[in-house]
């Protein structure tokens, strides 16, 4: 299977100190991060092996992981479930499986399933 790779601050170095949840709160936030790169570059590599690369960052906030990933599946992007998230520490990565799994309970109760 071929395999696609995002690295973040390597291709965007301004993530190198990413922002909080929102647009309006901060430059380099999750919903920016999730628009403008996650969900185009997941949609540009469906069927293939997805890696994406978080190191290199300052380090990211909840609220940035949370808005970005689980954001993803709210929009009905569940190819980020499969994302191979590499770079950061065990404890944020974790909190990222979290943050996934709590917007499928949500996606799947508000669906009546």
């Amino acid at each position: 299977m071929e395999t696609a790779i995002l690295s973040l601050v390597k291709e965007y170095p301004q993530y190198k100190f990413p922002g909080h949840r929102d647009r309006k709160q901060s430059e380099n936030s999750g919903e920016e991060f999730r628009d403008d790169i996650l969900i185009p570059f997941l949609n540009k590599n469906k069927g293939k092996k997805i890696i994406i690369d978080l190191s290199g960052a300052t380090g990211y906030p909840p609220s940035f992981l949370d808005e970005a990933f689980a954001g993803c599946i709210e929009r009905g992007i569940m190819d980020i479930i499969e994302a191979e998230i590499k770079g950061i520490d065990e404890v944020e990565r974790e909190r990222i499986q979290r943050y996934i799994g709590k917007a499928i309970d949500k996606k799947e109760k508000g669906s009546g399933k």
